[in-house]
């Protein structure tokens, strides 16, 4: 006989709701606030890494996208609006890294342990940065008159915005290792908090 229990019923509502929901608050918030606060740096913020981790928590792409638009909309909301090409550049690879998240999680084996995500999550942002990069300057050149409609324009561009890359790739990098960090740590505190159960005879 079995004697002092949770409520499995609760605890299964608690976490398959309630964590996932403050999980997806939080992260908009961060992301968000990363954007607002940190807009004039040089492509360093964590947003895209954020949108790694929401599609491989969630397991499911389209709660990584209501993560990255709600990030996007609420921050573009107080940087201001720039030109739609370069919007659905941005929007565009940003859920990329989502995708990205849910397809390591579909490969990885909770087996296999949290170490093996750091390898995973480094080829994933070098991955996302350079989609970014390819992405958003491409509109960049086709949106702007900044340069000619040729191919000498378009690889002037994409020459112009290499310290950017550089900037990207450290930023999603740093930022998708951290996110791996505070997984592992997060899935400790949970091990070590979570009740024995106390089987009775």
């Amino acid at each position: 006989m079995n004697s002092q229990q949770p409520n499995s019923v609760s605890e299964s509502r608690y976490s398959n709701f309630v964590v996932p929901a403050m999980l997806a608050l939080l992260l908009i918030a961060v992301g968000a606030a990363s954007r607002i606060g940190l807009a004039d740096s040089p492509n360093f913020k964590p947003v895209c890494a954020l949108a790694l981790f929401a599609g491989f928590y969630f397991r499911n792409w389209w709660a990584a996208a209501g993560v990255v638009f709600a990030t996007l909309l609420i921050s573009d909301a107080f940087i201001g609006g720039y030109e739609m090409p370069l919007m659905i550049a941005v929007y565009g690879s940003t859920l990329l890294a989502g995708g990205l998240g849910v397809a390591i999680k579909r490969w990885h084996s909770n087996q296999s342990g949290v170490r093996t995500l750091f390898g995973k999550f480094a080829v994933a942002s070098l991955a996302m940065s350079t989609a970014f990069f390819l992405f958003t300057n491409l509109a960049v050149w086709a949106a702007s008159s900044w340069y000619p409609m040729s191919l000498a324009g378009l690889s002037e561009c994409y020459a112009a915005a290499v310290p950017f890359y550089r900037w990207t790739l450290i930023s999603d990098f740093v930022f998708s290792q951290a996110m791996v960090v505070v997984y592992g740590l997060a899935l400790l505190v949970a091990a070590s908090a979570k009740p024995a159960k106390v089987v009775a005879n």
